[in-house]
């Protein structure tokens, strides 16, 4: 399999070494060949997600910074988590990934230009760098010649957080670091948190630049 294997730059500095950008075909064996699924009848990858088969809403947090605080609802859909406690997290989980190799994807999240995201998305897992591939735009050749994230996301299942001494509930938490534009997600391999806190961000984003953001769905007909 033909990967591109890439070490990260100085300003994007996540592991060892990132497998940037692989196609699906790729993405697909690399997935098989580490048993992270299994092949299902006319080819499908078929992922177990063990202890969560859905979202974890009570491990959402949002990091409580000055940025970003007087914009939100804070309760208990919007759970705050101090500066303090995710900066040792992300420390912590930077020094966890020292070692190992990641799959990234460059990708939009937005259709208008005038408003979309350059998002990053980094996985533990091949698989979840397919799920990412498919959910999220992707760039032209040219745009990912030129690509600079202005947003990621960090994606570790494998990684546990401390409730103890990181401000969690549990040793799964998603944590959104709007000043940042950062994302992390550990503890679970459900990869629905990928997209629903990608959402989060956008919901946050787009009313100050007037779009009104709508959780729905168009579709177009043949009649249009």
């Amino acid at each position: 399999m033909a990967q591109t294997i890439v070490p990260p730059t100085s300003t994007d500095r996540i592991g060892r070494s990132l497998r940037a950008n692989l196609s699906p075909a790729e993405l697909y064996e690399a997935a098989i060949r580490d048993g992270e699924g299994t092949l299902a009848a006319d080819g499908p990858l078929v992922v177990r997600t063990g202890q969560h088969t859905g979202r974890s809403p009570q491990d959402k947090f949002i990091v409580d910074e000055s940025s970003s605080h007087d914009k939100i609802w804070w309760g208990e859909v919007n759970r705050p988590i101090s500066e303090e406690h995710y900066d040792r997290l992300r420390a912590r989980l930077m020094d966890y990934l020292a070692d190992r190799h990641l799959y990234a994807q460059d990708m939009y999240i937005g259709a208008d230009p005038a408003h979309r995201r350059s998002l990053r998305v980094y996985t533990e897992t091949a698989w979840a760098s397919i799920f990412a591939r498919n959910l999220f735009r992707r760039p032209s050749t040219d745009e990912l010649a030129a690509f600079a994230p202005n947003f990621r996301i960090i994606d570790v299942p494998s990684f546990q957080a401390d409730p103890a001494t990181e401000g969690t509930r549990t040793g799964t938490a998603i944590l959104l670091h709007l000043q940042r534009m950062e994302i992390i997600i550990v503890g679970t391999m459900y990869a629905g948190e990928i997209k629903k806190s990608a959402f989060t961000v956008m919901n946050y984003l787009m009313p100050d630049e007037g779009v009104l953001p709508m959780h729905s769905s168009v579709n177009v007909g043949a009649k249009r």
